[in-house]
């Protein structure tokens, strides 16, 4: 049995994050994996709201934030008492600190 869900609250950087990258998914791969990499990604936001203390630290980044790999994202996160609010999806490559 699922743990209850919290409120998943994209930021809009995130929610931009989240087109840009299954845009290039379908442009460098296809369609077929950008819908199973939508579904990845969804699939692990969706455990996050269920798991919101997933995740690690980082020492860079406040000590409330959170973050979770993803393939070959991260998802950057911070939890409230009743939401996890995701404010980037990132590409392992990029700097988290340039882009938070």
């Amino acid at each position: 049995m699922s743990a209850p869900r919290m409120r998943l609250i994209l930021s809009p950087e995130a929610e931009t994050d989240l087109e840009d990258t299954l845009l290039y998914t379908e442009q460098q791969y296809g369609a077929q994996q950008r819908e199973r990499y939508r579904d990845r990604l969804a699939e692990v936001l969706t455990l996050l709201s269920e798991h919101p203390h997933m995740g690690s630290p980082r020492d860079e980044l406040p000590a409330h934030y959170r973050v979770f790999p993803v393939e070959q994202h991260r998802i950057i996160f911070f939890v409230t008492e009743d939401a996890v609010n995701v404010l980037r999806i990132l590409h392992r490559s990029r700097d988290i600190l340039r882009h938070i």
